[in-house]
């Protein structure tokens, strides 16, 4: 599964969600440009569809497939651009705050589901 935190966050956003979900899946949880413990870099690429090509770039490069992407905030917009790429991301899930404030609210097997809409 591939986390992504929302802006002006870090990977340390999913602190809660990240040891439930690494009991059953690999997780990859990766800081935004210019965000957390990441540079924005010399070529300043830090709007939704820059970033969100450069993740799919890397997700090729590294030759992940993560199972589901899931996104907080600008995270999820970021996702949201991944939604049906070639056929591999189809699970697409946006988390907000009092989801991820909050352990005792996630539950195994619960689903986030972003509206079709």
């Amino acid at each position: 599964m591939l986390l992504l935190h929302g802006a002006g966050g870090a990977t340390h956003s999913f602190r809660h969600l990240i040891p439930l979900l690494a009991q059953h899946y690999r997780i990859i949880a990766l800081d935004l440009p210019g965000q957390g413990f990441s540079v924005l870099g010399a070529r300043s690429r830090c709007g939704l569809d820059p970033v969100s090509d450069d993740i799919a770039a890397l997700i090729r490069q590294e030759g992940w497939q993560p199972l589901a992407i899931i996104g907080h905030s600008a995270g999820g917009a970021i996702a949201q651009r991944f939604y049906g790429d070639a056929g591999k991301f189809t699970q697409i899930f946006e988390a907000n705050r009092a989801i991820l404030g909050s352990p005792d609210r996630i539950r195994t097997g619960q689903r986030l589901v972003i509206p079709t809409t």
